[in-house]
């Protein structure tokens, strides 16, 4: 059997098994000539409040899709998936529209077939469970400092930089590596702070005072909409998108659907002045 076929066959397995209202989320569509609604798809797997479908919107960054391709008058479906694998598959073997979520991934050879546009640019940071750790966590600019501690990486993160300074590794999901680093399986995982928030209040709120982020470490990640450049529509979809986004941020629709997610403790104007702060230095 095809590496398709296989995958197509356990996509059923999945639906049938766990039930399609929590495995498929399907996102409006939008039904407008440009593009064929049939040909035009649009993935991403499980990752809240970004894509989720425990959220009657689909999340932030479907919404955010959702209102620029309608804006832009492109006609598609968004689908969650519910493994990251299969959205990677549904790109290259299916030849999907579009795709979007983390530590996606790609060779350079592949990347020339893609376009990027960055859609929301959040603060990631380390987290670790101080029950575990008589000591705060402190990040010193040199991940050989924690050469002795185990990291929960994301399914499909690329952990070259951990392993190169001693750094155990363990694989899984954030909910999975939450629990691992409960049980002092790991020592510390990665995440935007949004995301972890929404998995604690969700899942772990007793535990909500003993899960703190590393001192003295975030960076800056872009969430991005993958464009598929070998689509017969993939790079006139892109165009339109992008110009799309550009006018939802210039007139306040994309601030109003950051308001819906965004924490107190992080302004939704910051999210604006991210995006517009990364484009600008991406040259994208």
């Amino acid at each position: 059997m095809k590496q398709s076929q296989c995958l197509k066959l356990f996509a059923v397995i999945v639906s049938i098994t766990v039930g399609s209202s929590h495995v498929w989320a399907t996102g409006p569509r939008v039904t407008q000539a440009l593009l064929s609604p049939s040909e035009n798809q649009i993935y991403t797997d499980d990752f809240p409040p970004f894509s989720s479908t425990d959220i009657s919107t689909g999340g932030f960054a479907a919404e955010i899709i959702n209102t620029a391709m309608k804006g832009a008058k492109l006609d598609f479906v968004q689908t969650t998936l519910p493994l990251q694998r299969m959205v990677k598959f549904y790109l290259k073997q299916e030849g999907a529209l579009a795709i979007y979520g983390r530590h996606l991934s790609f060779t350079k050879k592949e990347n020339k077939n893609l376009i990027y546009i960055p859609i929301v640019v959040n603060t990631e940071k380390y987290f670790y469970y101080s029950p575990a750790h008589k000591n705060e966590l402190t990040w010193t600019g040199n991940l050989k400092a924690f050469n002795s501690y185990t990291y929960g990486a994301q399914t499909g993160e690329n952990t070259d930089k951990y392993k190169k300074a001693g750094v155990r590794v363990q694989y899984g999901r954030t909910h999975s590596l939450l629990k691992k680093m409960i049980t002092k399986k790991v020592d510390f995982i990665s995440a935007p702070d949004i995301n972890m928030q929404w998995m604690i209040d969700k899942y772990f709120l007793t535990e909500k005072d003993n899960i703190k982020p590393v001192n003295g470490f975030s960076k800056l990640e872009a969430l991005s909409v993958i464009f598929n450049k070998r689509h017969k529509q993939g790079a006139l979809a892109a165009k339109a998108f992008k110009k799309e986004l550009a006018a939802m941020v210039k007139d306040g629709r994309y601030l109003a659907i950051v308001k819906k997610y965004a924490q107190a403790k992080d302004k939704p104007v910051n999210y604006v002045k991210r995006l517009a702060n990364y484009n600008k230095s991406s040259n994208r």
